[in-house]
């Protein structure tokens, strides 16, 4: 158990890592372009013309890099109002449920965009304005799925570790 805590605290520490990437350098670039593009807009009637489209990466880039430390600070929805009237046991299932259910969903998306990839190289699949290349954004939302599948893993088996009564005892 502790060696399955220490992965998932290991899981935690690098998704902190994407989400300061996501919060300290994207979202502060998104606040920069969108501010250059209204001022430049509304004062001047000169639009960024490819700034929509580099805006658009940037977002997707940013919800992709939160994706896995908001899980980890238990910061996605759920349903407190039953939730916390549940028995330790019966909390430890719905965890489980609750993993099952995100792996199958991370699992599938990430899966599929490792295997969106090679398409993307062979096609030269890109953006309309600037002609960015979207295999790199395609692998940056796979890793970041397949980082939040291992951390909803190792939350599974602590999850069914607590409904067995494993929490106290060594098994490493």
């Amino acid at each position: 158990m502790k060696t399955l805590q220490r992965v998932a605290s290991y899981l935690e520490w690098v998704a902190l890592q994407f989400h300061n990437l996501g919060t300290l350098v994207i979202l502060p670039a998104m606040v920069l372009l969108v501010t250059t593009d209204v001022v430049l807009r509304y004062f001047f009637n000169a639009p960024l013309i490819w700034g929509q489209e580099v805006n658009s990466l940037l977002l997707f880039m940013f919800m992709f890099l939160v994706f896995a430390y908001t899980w980890s600070v238990k910061g996605h929805i759920s349903m407190d109002i039953f939730y916390y009237r549940f028995g330790r046991k019966l909390r430890a299932a719905a965890d489980a449920v609750s993993a099952l259910a995100g792996m199958l969903f991370v699992g599938l998306m990430g899966l599929q965009g490792f295997r969106d990839i090679p398409y993307m190289l062979a096609t030269h699949e890109s953006s309309d304005e600037l002609r960015i290349v979207f295999w790199p954004f395609k692998l940056l939302m796979a890793v970041c799925c397949s980082l939040l599948f291992v951390q909803l893993l190792t939350y599974l088996a602590l999850s069914c570790g607590r409904i067995v009564g494993l929490e106290g005892k060594k098994w490493n």
